[in-house]
């Protein structure tokens, strides 16, 4: 990907900003789809048995409970990606049959937390589920989803 530096706006002049991206850009670069290896959830999956080994709420877990030696420095770049270059990212492979409680929860802490987050839910067709996931807790929210979700 050409590296692109932001810069301040300018009244009727285009945008230069690495996030001011068209759909042809992100086909052409795929850049910000990440998908998981068997290794990342493996180390997933041992980074969640040691936080339920410590029977911690998900409202307290911290990053230093939640060790992913080799992954966290990738999921940090997506990051990093995220707030100063792009402004997007995709993580594929996470096996939402085991985690889509805790993704929930996790999307739903940074949703109350953070304006600029956005969550959506993927079905046959893309869903926004930000304000529902603001207004109430995930337990509330989890049984609703489906009248909202259009399959």
């Amino acid at each position: 990907m050409l590296k692109i530096v932001r810069q301040p706006a300018v009244l009727n002049e285009p945008v230069v900003d690495p996030a001011a991206w068209t759909a042809e850009d992100l086909a052409a670069d795929q850049g910000w789809i990440h998908p998981l290896t068997e290794s990342d959830i493996a180390e997933l999956d041992a980074a969640v048995a040691r936080v339920e080994e410590r029977g911690l709420d998900i409202l307290d877990i911290t990053r230093e409970d939640f060790v992913l030696s080799t992954l966290g420095d990738r999921l940090d770049g997506i990051a990093a990606d995220v707030v100063d270059g792009r402004g997007l990212g995709l993580i594929r492979g996470v096996p939402l049959e085991r985690y889509s409680r805790m993704l929930l929860h996790f999307v739903h802490t940074l949703a109350r937390g953070f304006d600029e987050v956005e969550t959506f839910l993927f079905s046959t067709t893309l869903t926004r589920v930000t304000k529902r996931l603001t207004r109430r807790g995930v337990d509330d929210i989890v049984p609703t989803l489906p009248r909202h979700v259009p399959d």
